[in-house]
């Protein structure tokens, strides 16, 4: 072979293989970070995901420990949207200097309540004090409300265990190996409504008997980021009423530190989140009437809480859909 011949071969392979990994990049999905499987992150993310799919956007939902690893997962590049709490916003805040500026929201979304079960000898938040209450993993969302909550009330001397996955949480309150657990999720939670079996069994109901859905009613914990909710029979028919509780706002984010106003680029992430955009505005009316319950809640067009601001993919579909409402 001369020369000649082998530099062509060898610039045909290059072009080959550099169209080869164009495509593979363009293929690669577009990852969202949620909770756990029985969680509603998980429940949204999928719908979203089987939508997403018809309209050719490949999204592949990854199962966390919840907010606090998304937003790591967000920063480190292993995820390009994920779902977070407002207090995990606000936690940001004041630890990240340019929170705002990197962090954007793609849409507001539904309320979560904070949903403690406890045995029957807890009868508020202020009777956590030397009691063993898990609180989930230091990655998760509800770890950090339920620190803030005990923060804000100045329990002393509380037992946190982290070391608990949710289901596990379930069985050792039930079975008294921990007082209490405390799980932040939009209901009704799969977590919860599974309860509603041991209702029906003559020997786990004795269990179910033991315990309870603790009343959060402390007027010092409302604010900004925490607001009034409720949860009864109608979420989960095990319970005989209905209690007062707080309730976070749920969002989907992503990260974009190195977005300017001013620059205009060709970014496949881009592109990937104008589709999800999409995917939600032209679905939302479907999933309010046959998906998962809080989808009813969900108003994509919201008022943020200051000094967040939607992402500006978001800004322009919004300007676009406008606009060709007028040429129609």
């Amino acid at each position: 072979m001369n020369s000649k011949t082998f530099r062509v071969g060898l610039l045909t392979f290059l072009a080959f293989a550099l169209v080869f990994a164009s495509g593979a990049s363009a293929a690669e999905p577009l990852r969202v970070a949620t909770g756990g499987p029985n969680g509603t992150y998980c429940a949204f993310a999928k719908e979203i995901a089987a939508a997403a799919k018809g309209q050719g956007l490949d999204i592949e939902v990854l199962n966390t420990a919840g907010s606090m690893e998304n937003i790591k997962l967000l920063k480190t590049g292993k995820a390009d949207v994920a779902f977070v709490q407002s207090d995990v916003l606000g936690f940001l805040l004041q630890t990240e200097k340019n929170a705002a500026r990197e962090f954007k929201v793609i849409f507001p979304l539904y309320n979560e309540e904070v949903q403690i079960l406890a045995n029957n000898k807890i009868q508020s938040i202020s009777d956590f004090k030397g009691k063993r209450i898990v609180t989930g993993s230091q990655r998760s969302g509800s770890w950090l409300t339920v620190s803030n909550i005990i923060f804000q009330l100045a329990i002393p001397t509380v037992n946190k265990i982290t070391d608990m996955d949710p289901d596990d949480a379930v069985i050792a309150v039930l079975t008294g190996r921990a007082d209490a657990m405390v799980y932040v999720g939009g209901r009704p939670t799969p977590l919860f409504t599974k309860l509603e079996k041991m209702a029906q069994d003559p020997k786990q109901c004795k269990l179910l008997q033991k315990v309870h859905m603790l009343p959060v009613d402390d007027s010092k914990l409302l604010s900004a980021y925490y607001t009034q909710s409720t949860l009864g029979p109608s979420d989960y028919s095990w319970m005989s009423s209905q209690i007062p509780t707080l309730a976070v706002k749920a969002y989907m984010i992503r990260f974009d530190p190195q977005y300017n106003a001013s620059e205009v680029r060709a970014n496949p992430k881009d592109q990937q989140i104008s589709q999800l955009i999409k995917v939600v505005r032209d679905n939302i009316e479907t999933w309010k009437k046959s998906g998962h319950d809080k989808w009813k809640q969900v108003d994509i067009d919201a008022k943020l809480l200051a000094p967040w601001e939607r992402e500006p993919l978001l800004m322009n579909d919004v300007q676009v859909e406008d606009l060709k409402d007028i040429f129609k």
